[in-house]
């Protein structure tokens, strides 16, 4: 589960001119695009080779300093941020993007969105629309008009790049705003503030937004020169930092138990020399929720924007955990965000105040044992794998590892997610390329996943084959999500791969080394089962609350309503972890096994029905 994604403003101070030959659609985008070179600064833009930008920030509730630097005749750049509480940088070498948070070693980004997103910036970073420095398709999409004001918009589609508008302010003929949509969002980036700088005139304010004000980020450049010498090395992932991890004794490694609940692990970690239980997910940053960030005193900052596989947002702080320890290992200095996490554990039928995984795995080797409920970790320094699995190459988006599968015959990418309970989700976008919905046949509608930003759901259906890793899994519970928005939503992957199929296998995470080693365990060929209640529950103390009821299925047939709630079962009254418990029965009992409820309605009438369980795929 990808538990948020944190929207960071990171855009160049020029970037906004917007970067072989272009493609046209007709003679008038030519006459469009020189008036808009003229307006920029004409042959004093081809002139200039390099910039150097001294930036100042606004980011969701933080401020900071920054920096930017850009080759303007290829459009690689780099630049970095200190927002006090954290520093950020990013760039693009002109053949992967990579980024840094913190005190981490650079991850290279080389996910499908990702790197087109990098491109299309090289592209207007090297006033490509203007200059035809790197190769893309330009064509006019008509005026446009806001009040008095009156624009002339572009589609501009880079070689290998996002697609996005460039608007045009008729009056000045200077670029006024970007339009882009990434995997998830459309980001807006408006211009203004031009000054002229050695001939060619550059936005000195810059704000990104994705339709909520609230989340808006504020760049203002404060110093900007063009010319000086760049390097290759300028651009490069910059050398790892001080190693901030280890094993206590100087030990090669160190091992824990979890508990594996919902297909989710939990394991014991010590924040601060605080004995904590935490949800591990292969693609979770660090995360406390508000009320664990109390108990340890720590200092929360910033409202950035935060959402989950729920169509929702959430506002996520920072602050900073001196020490992080699991079994002998620890991590020092830690960035938190500190998210609020209710619904996870009402979902989870137990606490849950926080998340860890990426930054564990990011620095030590790790290898999750299904089979035994063991998660060990290895000094990467003295890790050498010894055992008949299969390696796979991964690579990141973000936080998340993705690898490439394939389904009935359809490759794509796929996240790797242990902090998913289901076995295999299709995102929206892929399905619908692929006519799936047609090919499966799915018979009902759910909720089928609950996390930060709310509800996910999703067609249930079954699949015929799934190879992963040179294995062939038969007949997974698959899942085409119906989400407009969120993680499920996008458009750069096939979709998401959970605990139920990574647990037919034992996992070695290599992160280092951009590997995933995949050894089939005991679990491999048991047929995968999906919930036979056809309703979701979520624990609310001493009653279980039916959130969802899933139309025509068992829950319905029995008369289950949503907005009840559910006081016994089988005659014992709701206890803590029945909901775990429940859950577990949805999925291994047979069909037509009977459950006694004692419901009560939203007015307080109680009354029992008969739940008798059924297949829904």
């Amino acid at each position: 589960m990808k538990p948020f994604v944190i929207l960071v403003a990171a855009v160049a101070a020029i970037a906004c001119l917007v970067g072989g030959p272009h493609a046209f659609a007709d003679d008038a985008d030519q006459a469009l695009l020189a008036r808009a070179r003229a307006a920029a600064g004409g042959d004093a833009l081809a002139a200039l080779t390099t910039s150097r930008a001294k930036l100042r920030i606004q980011l969701q509730g933080l401020s900071g300093t920054g920096e930017r630097v850009e080759d303007l005749r290829t459009g690689r750049f780099v630049e970095r941020f200190d927002l006090k509480v954290i520093q950020l940088a990013e760039g693009y070498d002109g053949d992967a993007p990579w980024s840094i948070e913190g005190n981490n070693s650079a991850r290279i980004e080389r996910g499908n969105d990702t790197l087109a997103g990098a491109v299309s910036e090289a592209y207007r970073s090297s006033f490509s629309h203007l200059l035809a420095r790197r190769p893309g398709r330009i064509e006019s999409l008509g005026e446009r008009s806001e009040g008095a004001r009156r624009f002339a918009v572009l589609a501009i589609t880079p070689e290998a790049g996002r697609p996005f508008e460039l608007w045009l302010d008729t009056e000045s003929w200077l670029a006024d705003r970007v339009i882009e949509k990434d995997a998830s969002d459309t980001v807006t980036t408006s211009f203004s503030d031009y000054r002229r700088v050695d001939g060619a005139l550059v936005p000195f304010a810059l704000r990104e937004s994705n339709g909520d004000a609230k989340y808006d980020s504020l760049i203002t450049v404060e110093s900007l020169a063009f010319g000086g010498a760049v390097a290759d090395a300028d651009f490069a992932p910059p050398a790892p930092p001080a190693r901030d991890f280890g094993i206590v004794g100087g030990g090669a490694s160190t091992s824990v138990p979890f508990q594996l609940a919902n297909n989710h692990i939990f394991v014991e970690v010590k924040l601060a020399g605080r004995a904590v239980t935490l949800l591990c997910d292969t693609g979770g940053l660090n995360v406390v929720t508000p009320e664990l960030a109390r108990e340890l005193g720590l200092e929360v900052r910033g409202h950035l924007e935060g959402r989950g596989v729920g169509e929702k947002k959430v506002d996520v702080g920072i602050a900073q955990i001196a020490r992080v320890e699991i079994g002998g290992a620890f991590l020092e200095n830690q960035t938190f965000y500190v998210i609020p996490l209710d619904p996870l554990s009402a979902v989870e039928g137990r606490a849950a105040p926080g998340i860890i995984g990426y930054e564990l795995f990011r620095r030590l080797v790790a290898r999750i044992d299904y089979e035994r409920s063991q998660l060990t970790l290895h000094d990467p320094a003295r890790f050498t794998y010894q055992g008949d699995g299969v390696s796979v190459p991964i690579a990141f988006d973000d936080h998340t590892p993705r690898i490439e599968a394939e389904l009935d015959g359809i490759r794509g990418w796929y996240d790797l997610d242990t902090g998913a309970r289901s076995s295999l989700v299709l995102a929206g976008p892929f399905v619908e390329a692929h006519g799936l919905r047609t090919k499966y046949g799915p018979r009902f509608r759910a909720v089928t996943g609950w996390g930060v930003g709310g509800p996910s759901r999703a067609d249930l259906a079954r699949a015929h084959s799934f190879k992963l890793a040179g294995f062939d899994v038969r007949e997974p519970v698959t899942l085409l999500s119906t989400q407009k928005a969120g993680s499920f939503a996008a458009t750069d992957i096939a979709g998401n791969i959970g605990g139920g199929i990574l647990k037919r296998f034992n996992l070695v995470l290599d992160y280092e080394n951009a590997r995933i080693v995949f050894e089939p365990n005991t679990n491999f060929a048991v047929r995968d089962v999906f919930d036979r209640s056809g309703v979701w529950l979520n624990d609310a103390g001493d009653v279980l609350e039916v959130m969802d009821v899933t139309q025509g299925g068992p829950a319905e047939n029995a008369g289950l309503r949503a907005g009840e709630r559910i006081r016994a079962i089988d005659g014992a009254p709701v206890k803590p972890g029945d909901l775990l418990r429940l859950r577990a029965r949805f999925v291994s009992e047979a069909p037509g096994t009977q459950l006694k409820l004692e419901v009560e309605s939203a007015g307080g009438e109680r009354r029992e029905l008969t739940l008798t369980l059924a297949e829904l795929v």
